[in-house]
């Protein structure tokens, strides 16, 4: 496979981290995915530069090398899951990537996680668990405006399915090493030991491939799974402790949860994942790249 320069993508597939944060300090959402220290695919290879220094495969659309010599030095490996991943699990795949790059997006799978693991009154539950989110693509209700090369295809949206909050000993001792690696760059970034560290594992099917879900091992060694920690701040962690215990609409919600009728809790969260799959499917903009065609 050919490569090519590197377009707008989010993902590190490597053991390797990559904490986020949820200032932007004035960055473009490209230039913040850009700027993402992302290790080259070889995994003989040790660099780990600009993700817009990278080149992506241009036909699965899911590794990243530095050069064509590691590309083919990887080829060995990387052929088999070339040439069978689907295009379903291929678009959903860089859909999630584009999803980590919207800030509000960014914000509520936060809160979703504070909920979810209880961490205004656990805050340590994050070493033990991390947050499984499913997703595939699904048929636009109102489609966009399509150029004429796109006229008669079905245009797709990305969509998560129930997100489940899973133990990390699931993925074995990988997933603790990665843990492990999160807490050092974090403690290198001057974060203190006690913000906590949430692992989202987003993880692409088709009809195929749904079957498998429930199987964690592979799931952590599929090349396409999107791999995402997120560093829990604690004006978060109070926001939520704060104004979610009420029955107030709070900024955080709007425009997605007006007049809140019931207490946000870990029984109706998932109204926060459902809020989302709505906005993408409303956004006939396609202002946040969530939104297009199967490749041929």
């Amino acid at each position: 496979m050919s490569l090519q320069n590197s377009p707008v993508r989010n993902n590190d597939t490597s053991l390797s981290p990559n904490v986020e944060f949820t200032e932007t300090d004035g960055r473009t959402r490209r230039q913040i995915l850009d700027d993402l220290l992302t290790r080259c695919s070889n995994p003989r290879c040790t660099t780990k530069t600009r993700r817009g220094n990278l080149k992506l495969c241009s036909r699965c659309k899911i590794d990243r090398y530095c050069s064509q010599d590691c590309q083919r030095a990887d080829w060995a490996f990387h052929k088999s899951i070339c040439k069978t991943t689907s295009s379903i699990v291929s678009l959903a795949y860089r859909f999630a990537q584009h999803a980590l790059a919207v800030d509000d997006f960014i914000c509520r799978f936060i809160i979703y996680a504070i909920i979810a693991l209880d961490l205004t009154t656990n805050p340590n539950a994050w070493k033990d668990l991390l947050i499984l989110v499913p997703i595939t693509v699904s048929p636009v209700a109102r489609p966009s405006a399509v150029s004429p090369s796109e006229r008669g295809k079905t245009e797709l949206a990305f969509h998560m399915d129930r997100f489940q909050v899973v133990s990390q000993d699931s993925f074995g001792l990988a997933m603790r090493r990665t843990t492990e690696a999160s807490m050092r760059e974090a403690k290198a970034k001057g974060l203190a030991d006690t913000v906590p560290l949430v692992t989202f594992l987003f993880a692409p099917y088709d009809n195929q491939t749904k079957a498998q879900l429930g199987h964690r091992s592979f799931l952590y060694k599929s090349e396409c799974t999107v791999e995402k920690t997120m560093a829990i701040h604690e004006s978060m962690l109070e926001e939520v402790r704060t104004n979610f215990n009420t029955r107030m609409t709070n900024d955080l919600l709007d425009p997605w949860l007006v007049e809140m009728k019931h207490l946000l809790n870990k029984d109706n969260v998932d109204i926060i994942r459902v809020a989302m799959n709505d906005d993408v499917q409303n956004d006939t903009n396609n202002a946040m790249n969530l939104r297009g065609y199967l490749r041929v």
